[in-house]
């Protein structure tokens, strides 16, 4: 169930070219453009294996870039933004100047258990950019990437 509506948005326009773009990685954490796969990877410090890893891309062009219709899609399609896991249960649309903020829970296909999952969703020059964590390192590292992602410029 969607908790809160946003206004309907246009479809997504074309995609964002994401090399001048400004991410404002937390302290400590380092930002990388890879324009050979096109996104944005940022990193916690410390090893990779209990690093926080979080994404920026640009929304795939023909995406909806409907909160609802994005909530529909993350729930029936794992591989929606490249992922696999699809959402499940309630999920908090939270509305932005410029987009949404969608809080719930996913599960990996291949097992049942759910973890913590957010995604935003941002329309920033002439296309939709998301921003979500890849991994969760820790679950305090939760606000650092939903704050960077809503300062995305």
């Amino acid at each position: 169930m969607i908790l809160a509506l946003l206004v309907s948005q246009a479809m997504a326009a074309p995609p964002v070219h994401l090399e001048g773009l400004t991410v404002p990685a937390p302290d400590g954490w380092t930002a990388e453009h890879k324009p050979d796969v096109g996104h944005w990877v940022v990193r916690s410090p410390g090893p990779a294996s209990s690093a926080t890893f979080a994404m920026v891309q640009a929304l795939p062009v023909g995406a909806p870039s409907e909160a609802v219709a994005v909530v529909e899609k993350l729930k029936s399609d794992a591989t929606f933004l490249d992922s696999s896991f699809v959402w499940v249960g309630d999920v908090k649309v939270e509305a932005l100047d410029d987009g949404f903020v969608l809080t719930g829970k996913q599960k990996a296909t291949w097992d049942t258990s759910t973890e913590s999952a957010l995604l935003v969703v941002r329309k920033l020059g002439p296309g939709w950019v998301t921003c979500h964590p890849a991994t969760l390192g820790k679950s305090s590292d939760a606000a650092a990437v939903r704050s960077m992602c809503v300062g995305l410029r």
